[in-house]
């Protein structure tokens, strides 16, 4: 076997691996070595045991177990070098924090029982993020985040088979059932959208006297709240409890009142089907809201009611839910509103984020029947200069649905479809250039790949004959990792 020893203040870090794989373990042993120190700061608490023991294993079903000071992953979750794809770093990475979390949030502090499971898987995946974002900032993973996680969470979410973050659980079947995107994925966004309402000062000070009060013990959902809301100065549970007791989440319709100096805010349970009945829409979430115009900068809004009038006086434009920060969807009712935040988009005067959730949105619009495909495929042309990885993967999941559906529309269909995409991953990687540099970022890195692979698959001429010439001359240059898949795939 294959050591790789590292040292994290007084805490020994090891990496095991088969024999062979010992070069591989040096990014991870790196990155556990990183976070343990930032999560003893942030927690205010030490890791306990002298040492954590990272073990890749060839055959392992979970991708990772946070056995408390001897951690197993699967190899492809622990291993990399520097030959390996830069998304394929970025995983290890946070499978690598996401354990060390557990050592914390599941070993130290144990749920009561498994109804909350969420407060282990949740809390771990939202500082998987965390610590990630803080060794690596230009990887941009909180913004990936609202794509990985949250956008997974309303997905599954959106469905009546769905169930609540928090489920009484009977015997050990069901146990199985519910580590899923619910506990993990909606879990860390409901997590995010309390960091958004408190502030993370106050975030950080309540988890650390919770994990103090309840170190080597048990803890609830009702004892987090208390905690946070002792750290914040209000009682957080009335509004917090409805996240992680109901089934489903809320969308937003938005609209203009007569005096232009309020909004009309709606909300109702969103299903993907778009046809929630009288007795399925009965839950009034309390929703901590954030609304941006140029004019007043954010503004906190807490959403108590059916329908909410909430004072923005002559907005330019206005952005509701402001970096998607709660756990909701937005349709905009009002047309010239629409409009005017479009052309604020298109000129980027909206964050990453924000260009992303009114695309993403949308297009879950489109799927419930709230709107027509025509609308998410106009709302395109306000993307024409879009640059951000997170934005487009958002755009590529669209042309993945509309394609299923087009396919069964005939050849002819299927070409026009592929024309169109074509042309617009074709301005985006012409762009960026086919070719890495030295200088490309992370995320450049990931994007031109996403890119290159859509366009293989689109049977572009330019793409598949640049991969082609790749693949000849593989002998003397290496194919980039990050395009080797898609390369093989134009063959």
């Amino acid at each position: 076997h294959g050591v790789r020893n590292g040292q994290s203040e007084d805490t020994l870090v090891r990496v095991f691996t088969t024999e062979g794989n010992k070069s591989k373990a040096s990014f991870a042993l790196d990155v556990a070595c990183k976070v343990l120190p930032l999560y003893e700061e942030f927690f205010e608490s030490s890791y306990i045991l002298p040492k954590v023991d990272l073990l890749a294993i060839p055959d392992f079903a979970a991708g990772a177990m946070e056995n408390w000071g001897l951690i197993t992953f699967r190899e492809t979750a622990l291993l990399c070098d520097e030959n390996s794809a830069a998304s394929h770093r970025q995983h290890v990475a946070l499978v690598v924090a996401h354990e060390l979390a557990h050592q914390w949030f599941g070993n130290l502090v144990t749920m009561q029982w498994w109804k909350e499971l969420w407060l282990n898987e949740s809390f771990a995946t939202y500082m998987e993020y965390w610590s990630v974002n803080k060794l690596f900032p230009g990887w941009h993973v909180f913004t990936q985040f609202v794509h990985d996680e949250i956008a997974r969470a309303f997905e599954l979410d959106s469905l009546r088979s769905s169930h609540p973050v928090e489920v009484d659980v009977q015997n050990a079947k069901e146990i199985d059932d519910i580590f899923d995107a619910i506990s993990y994925s909606k879990g860390g966004g409901i997590v995010r959208m309390v960091v958004n309402f408190i502030g993370e000062d106050v975030f950080q000070k309540g988890m650390a006297s919770y994990l103090k009060h309840f170190a080597y013990g048990n803890a609830t959902t009702e004892d987090l709240w208390k905690f946070l809301g002792k750290a914040a100065g209000k009682p957080l549970a009335p509004i917090l409890e409805f996240w992680t007791g109901k089934q489903g989440y809320p969308f937003l319709t938005v609209s203009s009142l007569r005096d232009k100096q309020s909004l009309l805010i709606t909300q109702h349970r969103f299903l993907a089907t778009g046809d929630a009945g009288e007795g399925e829409d009965e839950t009034v979430w309390k929703i901590p809201l954030l609304i941006t115009t140029p004019e007043n900068g954010v503004q906190r809004e807490v959403l108590e009611e059916r329908k909410n009038s909430v004072p923005v006086p002559h907005p330019s434009w206005v952005k509701v839910n402001n970096d998607q920060s709660a756990f909701c969807r937005v349709l905009y009712e009002d047309e010239e509103l629409l409009q005017n935040l479009l052309s604020a988009l298109s000129t980027k005067k909206l964050s990453n984020i924000d260009r992303f959730s009114i695309f993403s949105d949308y297009h879950a619009f489109t799927r419930a029947g709230y709107c027509s495909a025509v609308k998410v495929l106009k709302l395109l042309s306000y993307y024409k200069d879009e640059d951000d990885l997170t934005v487009w993967l958002s755009i590529m999941d669209f042309e993945t649905k509309l394609k299923v559906i087009v396919a069964s529309q005939g050849e002819e269909a299927i070409n026009a479809h592929n024309a169109y995409f074509r042309t617009l991953y074709s301005n985006a990687i012409k762009r960026l250039g086919y070719a890495f540099e030295s200088v490309d970022d992370h995320n450049v890195i990931q994007l031109r790949a996403a890119l290159f692979a859509r366009l293989v698959a689109a049977e572009d001429e330019e793409t598949i004959a640049y991969a082609l010439k790749l693949y000849a001359e593989r002998q003397k240059t290496p194919i980039p990792s990050d395009l080797r898949a898609a390369v093989f795939t134009a063959l």
